[in-house]
């Protein structure tokens, strides 16, 4: 039995069918729905596929783009249907409320608007590439072979995983990922049982897999960013309508307001799955996007190697998610280098393509949008300099162009005028750059530390500190070879000028915390990666020949990058997740993987960590029961670990109010009878709490006991408690 290549390749009759199939589907559920016959499941997974693939693949049938290839063509399609959606939704934001429609972004006008728009481009999808008709056929059995079974079944270690260790506190099974995980890259290293055409499907679902045994870990939304993004998409979806004018964080990108209240409201389901489910599927379509673009430079081995090396780092599936807006806009990243790369796309179509994937990064994410200005800048004073370079696709008038909609956008969005912008643009790149990338972790550097990655305070930290700095070693090994080789490695030019511009983003970002305290660089090297990672393979791979032959291992020759895997890179992934810290009894550094040690621990220092990023299900009723009781004018203060801190709390999710309201538990005054003290759990079970956001960020948890800011009540004015969370008045 045989399925056709790619749904894009289809016959027109056969694709227009499918379409309207989906179409008609979507329609119907959502009639049920209203009929009072909701059948569970059906609704969400329904529309994912609606919203997620159909308005992608009628746009690339109007652009005649067939025979991408497994990778291209789903990366593709993602992509241009998240862009659709968020123009759509911003197009029927702005134009409807002239036509006296007040809540454009509700069921009713999202679902129409977004099925006419599918209509129009089936007629222009039928009329340009009618006559369109691919032989090209797979076997099925591909798909249901046991290696592609297996493999699928990986992400289900990683949900069941994450659920078992929540409800029953038990890691075995997300013990048994990392296991299976590592597993699979020591038997691809050494061409074992899993062929090269699998390698994609590998590293996709290892992506997948260690996004959710974070992202699922709890029933609520963890990190210092989602929660301000889950309610600024909550407020489109309850209120139906975007005010871009709003002065809130990230208010201004489409990621987190439109597109996940498009998919909240067609799907039928909270943001909070949003973000934990669909969002870490967009992210993991970039390390899939990054395999092919390592795979075009070098061999399959050596990019599925990279790619794995890439996802890694903690940043990848800790910090990433808890922070959906630069998620959606790594997707567009990958993109628009995917397509510099790709010379069988003819120039009107790239120049389509490149417009629509850049207006998107912009949209989606201010920081990473200013740092591919600054890659576009310095490419394009390296490549120019370069002899015999091929014609390059980032020209002048491009960088131009790209800059002028970065503007543009942040002119729109803060209704500035042009002077004010020309006055205050540099300001916002500046604090976009380090804000979002630099001084990230800043404010977490008791948890960078617990990570080793900045300090080691026991030998497993020691051990894993040295084996990510051999990691960086190998990466400077790798770019030596291609500035002293150039002719013997196949690395396209532009790919060679972005490579240099990251070592150059990577030394700046380096060098500069000797001038300014408390700047992280770990998100910055991330992004870095995105070029880099396949230098740390070649790197590592010409040490370890060297190693075998000064010692006379000629025989192990052959199988140098199997050894490099075994003794470098899949350390330095179990050392990132903290399965070695678990295995060794060392202090903790995985919530995931660790979270019933972190509740026990008596130190004080990892149990400000947990429970700054852990929700408890006591706090998050008396929170409720707070914003339900409290009068309207009295303030609040909570410790800085529940609120005070910018964009963190679990009062953004469930108690939507002004920042200004929140204050420092330390510095209360108990003779105020109108305002109201917060202890959340680690306040009255385990006495502790973080005294100040701005000496948080100074690299030092500050911690005190809570009874030293109550003591004068003595229990008289507490209105509420359950047992493990309190409200005072």
């Amino acid at each position: 039995m045989n399925d056709p290549l790619q749904m894009n390749d289809w016959a027109i009759g056969k694709f227009l069918k499918a379409v309207l199939s989906i179409q008609l589907a979507m329609l119907g559920v959502i009639g049920l729905d209203a009929a009072g016959l909701q059948i569970p499941i059906i609704r969400p997974f329904i529309g994912f596929v609606y919203l997620t693939v159909v308005p992608g693949s009628l746009i690339l049938r109007i652009l005649k783009l067939h025979k991408l290839g497994d990778i291209e063509t789903p990366i593709y399609t993602v992509g241009l249907s998240l862009a659709a959606l968020m123009f759509t939704g911003f197009f029927i934001n702005m134009v409807c409320p002239f036509f006296g429609i007040s809540k454009p972004i509700s069921l009713t006008p999202l679902i129409v608007m977004i099925s006419v728009v599918v209509l129009v481009l089936c007629v222009i999808c039928y009329t340009r590439d009618k006559y369109f008709v691919d032989y090209s056929y797979i076997n099925i059995k591909d798909m249901l072979s046991p290696t592609a079974l297996l493999l699928c079944l990986i992400p289900f270690l990683s949900i069941f995983g994450a659920y078992l260790t929540y409800y029953h506190g038990s890691n075995l099974l997300l013990m048994l990922l990392i296991i299976v995980i590592a597993s699979i890259v020591g038997l691809i290293a050494f061409d074992r049982f899993i062929p090269k055409k699998f390698y994609p499907l590998a590293i996709f679902i290892i992506a997948v897999a260690l996004l959710y045994h974070r992202s699922l870990i709890s029933p609520y939304l963890l990190g210092p960013d989602i929660p301000t993004e889950y309610s600024l998409c909550k407020s489109v979806a309850i209120n139906s309508h975007w005010d871009p004018t709003v002065d809130i964080p990230y208010n201004t990108l489409l990621s987190v307001t439109i597109l996940p209240a498009i998919y909240t409201i067609v799907l039928d389901v909270d943001p909070t799955w949003i973000f934990k489910i669909i969002y870490p599927i967009f992210l993991s379509l970039v390390p899939l996007g990054l395999y092919h673009i390592f795979k075009k430079q070098t061999d399959e081995k050596t990019a599925f190697l990279a790619a794995f090396f890439f996802v890694s780092l903690h940043t990848f599936f800790i910090t990433l998610t808890f922070m959906a807006r630069q998620q959606v806009a790594e997707l567009f990243f990958v993109l628009v280098i995917l397509l510099m790369l790709d010379k069988d796309i003819d120039v009107p179509k790239r120049v389509a393509l490149g417009l629509i994937f850049s207006v998107s990064l912009i949209v989606s994410h201010y920081g990473l949008s200013y740092i591919y200005m600054l890659y576009l800048l310095l490419v394009l004073l390296l490549v120019h300099r370069m002899k015999n370079a091929e014609k390059i696709r980032t020209t002048g008038k491009y960088v131009v162009l790209y800059s002028v909609m970065v503007i543009s956008w942040y002119m729109y969005v803060s209704n500035a005028v042009i002077f004010e912008t020309l006055v205050n643009i540099g300001d916002h790149v500046y604090t976009s750059i380090f804000t979002e990338f630099f001084a990230a972790e800043a404010r977490d550097p008791v948890l960078s530390k617990l990570l080793g990655f900045e300090s080691a305070p026991s030998l497993w930290r020691e051990i894993g500190y040295r084996i990510y700095q051999v990691t960086q070693f190998f990466i400077i090994v790798g770019m030596l070879k291609l500035v002293l080789k150039q002719r013997e490695m196949k690395f396209d030019r532009e790919y060679q000028a972005y490579t240099f511009a990251s070592m150059f983003i990577l030394i700046f970002a380096i060098i500069l915390p000797h001038f300014a305290t408390n700047i992280s660089t770990s998100r910055m090297y991330h992004v870095t990666l995105f070029f880099l990672s396949p230098f740390c393979i070649i790197g590592g791979e010409i040490v370890f020949r060297k190693f075998l032959t000064l010692f006379k291992f000629v025989s192990l020759d052959k199988h140098s990058i199997g050894l490099l895997t075994l003794v470098v890179l899949i350390p330095y992934f179990l050392f990132s997740t903290g399965f070695v810290f678990e295995v060794a009894g060392d202090a903790p550094s995985s919530l995931s993987l660790s979270m019933e040690r972190m509740k026990k621990s008596n130190d004080a220092n990892v149990t400000a960590v947990f429970n700054r990023d852990y929700v408890w299900d006591q706090d998050v009723v008396s929170i409720k029961w707070l914003c339900t009781h409290k009068n309207k004018n009295g303030k609040i203060y909570s410790d800085v670990s529940c609120g005070t801190r910018a964009n963190i709390g679990v009062f953004r999710l469930y108690c939507p109010m002004v920042r200004e309201k929140i204050r420092d538990l330390s510095k209360i005054d108990t003779k105020t009878r109108e305002d109201y003290a917060h202890l959340r759990y680690m306040n009255v079970v385990n006495r502790l709490a973080i005294k100040d956001a701005l000496e948080f960020r100074s690299g030092v948890f500050i911690i005190y006991d809570t009874n030293e800011v109550l003591s004068s009540s003595n229990g008289r004015n507490k209105i509420y408690s359950n047992g493990a969370s309190e409200i005072y008045k």
